[in-house]
């Protein structure tokens, strides 16, 4: 292996490519905590690019070799993220409601803890985990009184067929929660960086660069980082695989493979219908649709399919047929429940509640994970990074010159374009209500998380074009065109978020002025490394970029043991494990609902965790006269307060409710343990209801109730 003499330009490339990874290291040492890793993880990536502008020949070998055997290395790095229990739920949040340990271990090896994503650490994730203890059965009563569908709640692992569909739970039921979490966790992010690096693939026709710039623009884009679980990466991803295996049904060379694309649909097609968040699968399904009929028209002299061939496509589409009508007939009541809810099932959208900012790459959206804004959430502040404006602009010159050089590309483009057009009209202006139901878009109430993600590919044909055509521009608008779009994203910044950028701090200067300045330098630099044709710096541009503003998001967790690591949740596995009937609730917990479902993770039956559909049963008790029925008619994170007064509910949030309970509900629902902060011994005691304290932590205490024969 011999050195190859350094050219000036590649050395210039590799300092500037070097200088901007240790430029993002310290910032994120200085600015997140718990960030020791990244020392060394730079380290390692500074010595590969070395080794690659040394070493030219051995390192393009390198990269073609992992290239061609990349699902067996993604295989394997699957599998060792298994062996070490590695995720990236913040279930660490326990550790710091519940500080007291057993073995007082410290599982989070690297990042911050995202309180705001509780519909994650709070709720799905211990759905997850309540599983355990139902034996993994398709109907649990370990949440409700009456039969809960595990499969509409959160799409929990079950015993199924339907678990088909849901190869990412199949962790849970072969090796139980640890090893199912992380299964979970790590098998959704590299799925989808696979499928996105083959969907990409082939809409570049076979353009590598592109290809893995958008994988990376894709599995860890700030919005799918802060939305990772449940629904809507879920729904990226079986999008982005049902594309890929529909293009390989038609274009495979032999039998074999167009078996395991076959195979493949059953899953794609179970999972992307049984996901269950139509804001996402209805505008996604579109998509695909349009963008698999048009690479299909544009590469059609690769189609080898004949009327034999249909079986490949009937058997999986009959076998999901049946799955799917046998769910549905088993699950009619539990889904009108659903489709029937005040929340969210009667949410209707006709769009037009966006605005042409909205269009455009949110520029704080590299900073969330480093500091919280003041006036949203992180969550809906976060998108993805894309440039799709400027190629919208583009386009109308663009995709004719390419038609006029026979590039079958413009077909690719025309129908990016034309879907991006389309949800850019629903969002800025809206569709009549007519017209919203009939595209069933009316059930998107968050089409600009789809146009992120549409976005993403817009952007990396568009890359992949103005890298192969260096002519297409004239030279006038490539020195135009990044200042003018740099200065469009620029204006997109409002007084919010330029507060937001001015509180970053660092020993006692506020950073407002050069964040900004760096934003706006990152956009012309990227912009031009596109328009010169500079692909090396345009790629690590834009996946250090994303690996900035994503890749940070989450933690990286080892183990469960903040959910079972504790004394009282020890207590609570035991006692349930004794007493697998009692019926427990969860009262004065203040904004921790999520330990409600935190008692049902440790197996006991807690009638206060979160629904996702009503309980009738337990409002039949609590509610006979329907008084209530407005609130309680809805997906409902549950808290709960015992009261002297009538039996009562309050709204919260949209999504969280609040239960005024008398002792004498108690008592007909057979409650027999509280979890609570609050000693109701004398409150009980008039009610002829016996209080024992069995245990306690960190402030909250587990009571034995005991009534009257």
């Amino acid at each position: 292996m011999n050195i190859r003499k350094i050219s000036a330009p590649a050395a210039i490339e590799t300092a500037l490519i070097l200088a901007v990874l240790w430029g993002c290291t310290a910032f994120i040492d200085s600015f997140l905590s718990n960030s020791s890793l990244v020392l060394p993880a730079a380290g390692i990536l500074s010595l590969l690019l070395l080794l690659a502008l040394c070493f030219p020949d051995s390192s393009k070998k390198a990269a073609d070799f992992c290239f061609r055997y990349r699902w067996w290395l993604a295989l394997l790095i699957f599998l060792a993220c298994l062996v070490l229990r590695l995720h990236g739920s913040s279930i660490g949040v326990y550790d710091e409601i519940l500080p007291t340990q057993i073995t007082g271990e410290n599982s989070r090896l690297f990042g911050k803890l995202r309180w705001v994503r509780s519909d994650e650490y709070g709720v799905t994730t211990l759905k997850f985990f309540s599983q355990a203890a139902n034996d993994y059965r398709l109907y649990s009563r370990q949440i409700s009184l009456s039969p809960t569908n595990m499969v509409l709640d959160y799409y929990s692992p079950v015993w199924d067929w339907t678990i088909l569909g849901k190869p990412l739970a199949w962790g849970f039921l072969l090796f139980g929660n640890e090893v199912g979490l992380s299964w979970y966790w790590c098998g959704e992010i590299i799925l989808l960086f696979m499928t996105a690096l083959e969907m990409c693939l082939i809409l570049t026709n076979g353009t590598r660069s592109a290809a893995l710039t958008g994988a990376f623009l894709i599995a860890f884009s700030p919005a799918i980082q802060w939305w990772v679980m449940p629904h809507m990466p879920p729904v990226i991803l079986y999008s982005m695989a049902l594309f890929c295996i529909g293009y390989r049904l038609f274009t495979a060379k032999n039998a074999l493979s167009r078996g395991i694309a076959s195979g493949l649909s059953l899953i794609a097609v179970l999972g992307f219908a049984l996901s269950l968040f139509p804001s996402f699968q209805v505008p996604c399904g579109y998509t695909v649709l349009v963008l698999l009929a048009m690479c299909l028209w544009r590469d059609r002299e690769k189609i080898r399919f004949t009327r034999r061939d249909w079986m490949y496509i009937a058997l999986p589409a009959a076998a999901a047929l049946a799955i799917l009508l046998r769910f549905v007939l088993l699950s009619r009541e539990d889904l009108s429940l659903l489709l029937n809810t005040v929340y969210p099932g009667r949410r209707m959208s006709r769009g037009g509640d966006r605005r042409v900012a909205d269009l455009f790459t949110d520029l704080i959206t590299f900073f969330l994970p480093y500091q919280d804004v003041p006036f949203l959430n992180n969550c809906e502040v976060a998108t993805y990074i894309h440039a799709a404006p400027l190629f919208l602009v583009l386009s109308p010159y663009l995709l004719p010159a390419l038609k006029k050089r026979q590039d079958r590309s413009y077909i690719t483009g025309a129908a990016l374009y034309g879907v991006l057009l389309v949800q850019c009209v629903f969002m800025l202006m809206g569709f009549p209500m007519w017209l919203s139901e009939i595209t069933l878009l009316h059930f998107c109430n968050r089409m600009n998380q789809v146009y992120g993600w549409v976005a993403v590919l817009f952007t990396v044909w568009g890359m992949d074009v103005l890298l192969r055509h260096p002519d297409l521009l004239s030279r006038r608008a490539k020195l135009l065109l990044p200042p003018v779009y740099g200065a469009v994203s620029l204006l997109t910044l409002n007084q919010q978020r330029l507060d937001y950028l001015s509180n970053f701090v660092f020993h006692g200067i506020s950073l407002g002025s050069v964040l900004i300045v760096l934003l706006l330098a990152a956009v012309l630099c990227t912009l031009y490394f596109a328009v010169f044709q500079r692909e090396k710096l345009l790629s690590a541009a834009l996946i250090l970029a994303v690996l900035f503003g994503g890749a940070t998001v989450n933690p990286v967790m080892r183990g469960i043991g903040p959910v079972t690591n504790h004394p009282i949740s020890k207590a609570v596995a035991e006692l349930a494990e004794a007493e697998p009937e009692s019926r427990w609730i969860c009262t004065d917990v203040g904004t921790f609902f999520m330990l409600s479902n935190y008692v049902s993770a440790n197996g006991a039956v807690c009638l206060t965790a979160t629904n996702f559909y009503p309980d009738p049963e337990k409002w039949a008790i609590l509610d006979p006269d329907g008084k209530y029925e407005e609130l309680t008619n809805r997906y409902a994170n549950e808290c709960a307060q015992l009261t002297e007064g009538e039996t009562a509910v309050e709204m919260v949030y949209p999504d969280q409710i609040k239960l005024l309970l008398n002792p004498e509900s108690l008592k007909k629902l057979d409650i027999r343990y509280l979890f609570s902060s609050v000693d109701y011994t004398e409150m009980l005691s008039k009610y002829g209801i016996g209080c024992t304290r069995v245990t306690g932590q960190d402030k909250y205490s587990i009571y034995r109730l005991e009534y009257p024969e």
